[in-house]
């Protein structure tokens, strides 16, 4: 069902590199792939789908789109139990007494879903929550001070703004990659972290910060060098030739457009960035986009997936805690043909290609240490990216709460073992 056309997936990627799958007994499941496949554990862990609801159903209808199920997931396997789920609203979980392992201790688990960062710290602080997540980092002083315990766990993230390097798309000056370091080199993002987000997170050099052994040996980040970006800028033909403060070749403003979404921490950056690219004589035009119009897909226009921007912005990472980043694949590139295509990036680059590729196929963890330092290395010397900082998962934990532990993977790994005091 995962590799049917019929059926509305974010990627097939990697069923459709599956030949068999087997269950010689009740607690064994054999997948051989056509290939040798690193990443398995990776991509293969999301979860069991129930055959008994969806088969008859994808048999009569020829998909599984419109099944109840995907809203109201009536059967699982886990501690707790869907019970009700309100869009925009929240969604309410009650203990699994049918569970495998040992019950849980909580009776259920209520979402709340909150419309903007200002609402959750809000609901914190009133206690009508007990944990928060991915709150502003501002805030966490304020809500130490009341009690809230506030866990840190990394989880392969950084914020990124990737370039779009594309002949079809995007600025022309970014197809010089001294325009791409210049630009890098004109923002301080040291001071982004200091001064916004308290100096808690980093600022990441690799795409692969996250995985300390990937990213071996570490990259050092562009440095923060306005003299430096304007040399590279002359250098590369970008001068103000008509006087209006905005560098211009061949009667091409260098007017870069920057979008992201509507959260404050990013417009706040998009302002600090104005001003300092101003200063190399960058024309930055900025827009923020609600979330659910940004991430909408290729086939319902979103404008990320579709590369509507010089520069995208959000915050992405390899598939954690694996390496592996098939997404930056060329055939990954979405189009009418193909609009599941997950390489909003846009950049078709055959070498990055065949590293990618052969990474996947490396079982030997030394041997694709190697590769990934490889791919690691293109990245930076190409400045296909520009990091921010990372952007681990962090949480606001009430002090009534006990026995919370979170994963990079899965904020819900223990969720049976939670508890509370009266």
């Amino acid at each position: 069902m995962a590799v049917s056309p019929s059926n509305t997936v974010a990627t097939t990627y990697p069923y459709d590199n599956i030949t068999s799958v087997e269950a010689p007994d009740p607690q064994t499941v054999v997948v051989t792939f056509s290939q040798p496949f690193a990443p398995w554990l990776a991509t293969l862990w999301h979860g069991i789908l129930p055959a008994h609801i969806l088969r008859p159903i994808y048999e009569a209808e020829g998909t599984i789109d419109n099944a109840d199920w995907l809203r109201n997931p009536t059967v699982g396997c886990g501690p707790f139990n869907f019970a009700e789920w309100e869009s925009g609203s929240f969604a309410r979980f009650v203990r699994n007494e049918n569970y495998w392992g040992e019950p849980a201790k909580l009776d259920e688990i209520f979402i709340r879903f909150v419309p903007d960062d200002a609402s959750q710290v809000a609901a914190l602080k009133a206690g009508e929550a007990d944990i928060g997540y991915w709150m502003p980092y501002a805030e966490i002083p304020a809500l130490k001070e009341l009690g809230f315990n506030i866990v840190i766990e990394p989880n392969g993230y950084g914020e990124w703004m990737f370039l779009m390097v594309n002949e079809e798309k995007g600025h022309p000056a970014f197809l010089d990659v001294r325009v791409r370091k210049a630009f890098a080199m004109a923002l301080d993002r040291e001071s982004f972290v200091r001064d916004m987000l308290l100096d808690i997170p980093k600022v990441p050099a690799s795409f692969w910060d996250g995985l300390p052994f990937y990213n071996n040996p570490p990259l050092e980040n562009y440095p923060y060098d306005p003299e430096q970006a304007k040399a590279l800028l002359d250098e590369a033909g970008w001068v103000d030739t008509n006087g209006d403060g905005v560098r211009d070749k061949d009667g091409v403003e260098l007017e870069i457009s920057h979008a992201t979404t509507i959260k404050e921490i990013r417009q706040d950056v998009q302002a600090v960035m104005q001003q300092e690219l101003a200063e190399v004589g960058i024309k930055l035009d900025v827009q923020a986009v609600d979330d659910t119009l940004y991430f909408a897909n290729y086939a319902d226009d979103g404008p990320a997936a579709r590369g509507e921007f010089d520069i995208q912005e959000w915050s992405d990472g390899p598939l954690f805690p694996d390496p592996d980043i098939y997404y930056w694949l060329c055939d990954q590139i979405p189009t009418d043909e193909n609009p599941i295509g997950e390489n909003w990036f846009y950049i078709c680059d055959e070498e990055l290609d065949s590293l990618i590729k052969l990474q996947a196929t490396q079982v030997d963890a030394t041997e694709r240490q190697k590769t990934i330092t490889k791919i690691n290395q293109l990245f930076y010397d190409k400045v296909y990216i520009i990091g921010l900082w990372q952007d681990p998962d962090y949480y606001a934990v009430s002090p009534r709460m006990k026995n919370l532990k979170f994963s990079g993977v899965t904020m819900f790994y223990n969720i049976a073992e939670w508890d509370m005091e009266q």
